[in-house]
C-alpha cells in the first residue's frame, strides 16, 4: 500500500511542478511581450515626431513655387488618366515609339491627356509636397498604375512638343514628371520609393543622345539645372524612418496580429504580439546599423547588409526576416536610378560644351567612367541593379 501511495504522491508532485512551470513560462512570455510592445510604441512615437518635424516644402525643378498641396493635384492627374485609359485602350500603343510616331498616332489622345498634365504641373509647383500627415494610419499607398500613366502621358507630350519644335515646353513637361516622381520618392514609404524609380525611368527615356544634340541652348540649360536639383534630392542611402513608422502603425492597427504572424514561433512562446514587436525593434536597430555605417560606398554597405540578413534569418523572427532584406534590393534600384540621372547630366553637359568633372558613380568609389573610341563615347557605371548596363552611349 505504501508503494502505490508514494507513486501517487510523486505523480501529483510532477503535475504541480509542470503546472507551475507552465504558469511561470506564460508569465515570462507575457512580461517580455508587454515590454517589447511598450518599446515598439515608444519607437513609433519617436518616429512620428520626427516625421512631423520634417519640412513640408521643396523647390520645384523649374519655375517658381505656388500655394497648395502637391498630392491633391497628383491624385487629380491620376484620376484623369484612369478615365483616359478606360476610354482609350490604344494609349499603350504609344509606348516606345519615336517622336514622329507619337506625333502621328496621338490624335485625339493628346486632348485627353492634357488636363492630366495641367494637374501634374500644378502639383509639381505646389509648395506643400507631402502627403497628409494628420492621418498616417490611413492607407496612403498611391495607385501605381495611374501614376505611371501620368508619367507616360508626360513622356508622350515631351516627344510631341519636341517634334513640334518647342524645346523649352518639352523640357518643362519632363521636369514636371520628374518633380512628381521625386515628391513620391520623398514620402519615404519603401513602395513609393520603388514607384518613383519606375517613374523617373519613364521620364528620362525620351532623352537620347540624338535628342540632347538637337536641344536649343536655353532648353538644354533648363534641363541641366532641373536634373541637378533632382540629383540633389535623391539620397544614395535608403530612407527608412517612414517605412518603419508605417510598420508600427500597421502592427498596432491589427489587434490580433494574425495577418502578420500566425501564432508566433516557439522562440517567442508562440506569441504573435511579442514576435511583431521584436521584429520592429530588430528592424529599427538594423536600419540604424546600415544607415550609420559612415559610408555611402555600395560594396561596403552591401556586405554589411548581407551580414545583417544572415543574422535576422538566424534570429527565428519570420516577420523581421521578411521585412529587412527588401532594403538591399530597394537601395540597389535607387542607386541605379541615380546613376541614370547622372549619366544624362554628364552627357547633357558634354553636348552643351560645359567643362564639368565626371559625377560620382553610385556603385563605385570614384567617378563615372568615360570610355572613348573613334566613333562613340560610353559613359558608364561599374555596376547596375541586376538588369541592363548602366551606361549612356554618345556619338562622336
Amino acid at each position: 500500500m505504501n508503494a502505490p501511495r508514494k507513486r501517487q504522491r510523486r505523480m501529483i508532485g510532477c503535475i504541480v511542478t509542470a503546472v507551475a512551470l507552465l504558469m511561470t513560462s506564460a508569465a515570462i512570455v507575457q512580461s517580455k511581450t508587454n515590454s517589447s510592445w511598450r518599446s515598439m510604441v515608444d519607437t513609433h512615437k519617436a518616429l512620428h515626431a520626427g516625421w512631423l518635424a520634417q519640412p513640408d516644402t521643396r523647390e520645384p525643378l523649374w519655375g517658381a513655387a505656388s500655394e497648395g498641396h502637391a498630392f491633391t493635384h497628383y491624385e487629380q492627374a491620376a484620376e484623369i488618366m484612369s478615365d483616359v485609359l478606360k476610354d482609350n485602350e490604344s494609349l499603350g500603343d504609344l509606348i516606345g515609339k519615336t517622336d514622329e510616331q507619337v506625333a502621328d498616332m496621338a490624335g485625339e489622345l493628346r486632348e485627353a491627356w492634357l488636363p492630366a498634365l495641367s494637374a501634374l504641373r500644378a502639383g509639381t509647383h505646389a509648395s506643400n509636397s507631402r502627403v497628409d500627415r494628420d492621418n498616417l494610419a490611413a492607407d496612403q499607398n498611391i495607385n501605381f498604375l495611374n501614376y505611371r500613366w501620368v508619367s507616360n502621358a508626360a513622356a508622350f507630350e515631351t516627344r510631341h512638343l519636341r517634334r513640334a519644335g518647342d524645346d523649352m515646353a518639352s523640357v518643362e513637361v519632363s521636369l514636371d514628371s520628374l518633380g512628381m516622381a521625386i515628391d513620391v520618392f520623398s514620402d519615404g514609404l519603401l513602395i513609393h520609393q520603388m514607384i518613383s524609380v519606375a517613374m523617373i525611368a519613364i521620364a528620362l527615356e525620351p532623352w537620347t543622345d540624338e535628342a540632347l544634340r538637337a536641344l536649343d541652348p536655353d532648353a538644354a540649360a533648363t534641363l541641366a539645372a532641373g536634373l541637378a536639383k533632382l540629383d540633389a534630392q535623391m539620397p544614395e542611402i535608403l530612407t527608412t524612418d517612414r517605412e518603419l513608422l508605417f510598420l508600427t502603425e500597421q502592427f498596432q492597427k491589427q489587434s490580433g496580429q494574425s495577418d502578420w504572424a500566425a501564432g508566433g514561433s516557439w522562440r517567442y512562446g508562440f506569441s504573435a504580439r511579442w514576435m511583431l514587436a521584436d521584429a520592429v525593434l530588430m528592424t529599427s536597430v538594423n536600419y540604424n546599423r546600415l544607415n550609420n555605417s559612415d559610408t555611402t560606398d555600395w560594396q561596403t554597405r552591401q556586405l554589411l547588409a548581407d551580414q545583417i540578413v544572415k543574422e535576422v534569418h538566424a534570429s527565428g523572427n519570420d516577420v523581421a526576416a521578411m521585412v529587412f532584406p527588401t532594403v538591399v534590393w530597394a537601395e540597389k534600384s535607387i542607386r541605379h536610378s541615380i546613376g541614370t540621372v547622372r549619366l544624362l547630366r554628364m552627357a547633357l553637359d558634354m553636348r552643351r560644351g560645359v567643362d564639368s568633372e565626371p559625377l560620382d558613380d553610385p556603385f563605385g568609389t570614384g567617378p563615372i567612367v568615360i570610355d572613348e573610341s573613334p566613333e562613340i563615347l560610353t559613359l558608364k557605371s561599374v555596376g547596375n541593379a541586376g538588369h541592363e548596363p548602366l551606361e549612356f552611349v554618345m556619338a562622336r
